[in-house]
């Protein structure tokens, strides 16, 4: 059964989000995910995930509040019909993690959340190792770092090899080294511009 990693504190997934999940984990790896396949299968998610909000089959909630969002279904009358416009789009609404794990369950997919970390039991006498704590910001540039020597190695399916190592969803990371990479050429730029306004020490001008 194919699964589809999830970091613990993930909560809920926005149904555009939920469709991607769904494309990655059904669609072998390619570079970029651009195939065609792999399109029509996060497009074909997205519309089952749609429909299925739309019949009452998923749950689904307001992306502030979380309550309930009770689909309206379209009226009988076949003019009326024409102009009824859906109150369910994919933008609006969210699904929890237990009820988007039990839809792909009928289909042939399992979620796994990894768990959170968890403290020494606290009647160990042991002394505990030294736990370093890694930031958000440290981990994205480690995975940028882990990434660009990956593809170095071997470009095609560098990323997908990556987020296995790591244990972690594909698309996550993805972003996250984005996050990172943007970073750096922030970084670079204003790197830049203090060199050309600075000389030996001194401040030009």
């Amino acid at each position: 059964m194919n699964a589809i990693r999830l970091p613990a504190e993930f909560e809920y997934l926005q149904l555009d989000e939920a469709a991607q999940l769904i494309a990655n984990a059904l669609v072998p790896d390619t570079d970029g995910k651009s195939n065609i396949r792999y399109e029509d299968t996060k497009i074909q998610a997205l519309e089952e995930l749609t429909q299925a909000a739309n019949d009452g089959v998923l749950k689904i909630r307001h992306p502030l509040t979380l309550g309930l969002v009770t689909p309206v279904k379209p009226p009988q009358d076949r003019i009326d019909a024409l102009f009824h416009v859906p109150k369910i789009q994919p933008y609006q609404c969210v699904v929890l993690v237990p009820d988007f794990a039990l839809y792909v369950a009928e289909r042939g997919l399992s979620v796994i959340v990894e768990a959170p970390e968890q403290a020494a039991p606290a009647h160990s006498t042991a002394e505990p190792a030294p736990v370093v704590k890694e930031t958000p910001q440290e981990r994205r540039a480690r995975w940028l770092d882990m990434f660009e020597a990956e593809e170095k190695r071997e470009k095609r399916g560098a990323l997908q090899r990556l987020a296995n190592s790591e244990n972690v969803d594909r698309s996550n990371m993805k972003k996250d080294i984005e996050k990172a990479r943007g970073a750096r050429d922030t970084e670079r730029r204003a790197g830049a511009w203090t060199s050309h306004l600075v000389q030996d020490g001194k401040r030009k001008g």
